[in-house]
């Protein structure tokens, strides 16, 4: 409907306005004219509202206008601006490797659900990497031949790496199912979840009774 051709201007819209309810609802400047019908719909008092957007900038402008029995208000008017489209994970993540801090782990069976594994986010490029997208450092660890599953744990913002440097993040192990590991040698993979970024490698954890 917004692609359509522009039907009314500013002044048409507001005609027969309460000027109160204009001048509190109003804290935006309004394009004069281009402005398209998006909707009416009835409220719950029993009014009819009529929802305008117009273009302005790189954005829309909106106003809200609703008819009740004792005269016509300006509920809303404000100005939508698009978000800046962001890098898909794939290029976000471009020249990053995420690799195991020690690759050799041995814990007890009563260690496993607090041990705290680390690993190496390093940045490759020649340039530094920026967080433009407020990934985070949450990390799934999980064995590699058992489907592991991810329990939400908000992580920090990465802080943005400069050439050749790298960070240290810290994952916790995910068994699926919540079942306990019994003593053995287990193959883990970690994975970056924001950037969607695995290990390239697995580490090895003994768990011994």
């Amino acid at each position: 409907m917004l692609d359509g051709p522009a039907t009314s201007t500013l002044a048409e819209l507001l005609t027969g306005i309460d000027e109160s309810t204009a001048a509190a609802n109003v804290d935006t400047a309004l394009p004069d004219a281009g402005w398209r019908w998006w909707r009416t719909k009835a409220t719950a008092r029993g009014g009819r509202q009529q929802v305008w957007f117009a273009p302005q900038r790189e954005g829309w402008a909106n106003v809200a206008i609703t008819d009740f029995d004792d005269g016509r208000r300006l509920l809303s008017a404000f100005t939508v601006e698009p978000d800046q489209a962001l890098p898909s994970r794939e290029d976000r993540r471009e020249g990053l490797t995420l690799q195991w801090s020690t690759t050799e782990v041995e814990l007890a069976a009563d260690q496993i659900a607090t041990h705290t594994f680390e690993l190496e986010l390093r940045n490759t490029n020649n340039e530094p990497w920026r967080n433009i997208a407020d990934d985070d450092n949450s990390v799934l660890v999980r064995v590699a031949d058992v489907t592991g599953y991810y329990v939400y744990a908000p992580g920090t913002p990465l802080a943005d790496i400069a050439p050749g440097s790298a960070v240290t993040i810290a994952g916790h192990l995910q068994v699926a199912g919540g079942e306990a590991l019994t003593p053995g040698t287990y193959s883990l993979t970690a994975q970056l979840n924001s950037l969607g970024l695995p290990t390239s490698s697995n580490a090895r954890l003994r768990i011994v009774p």
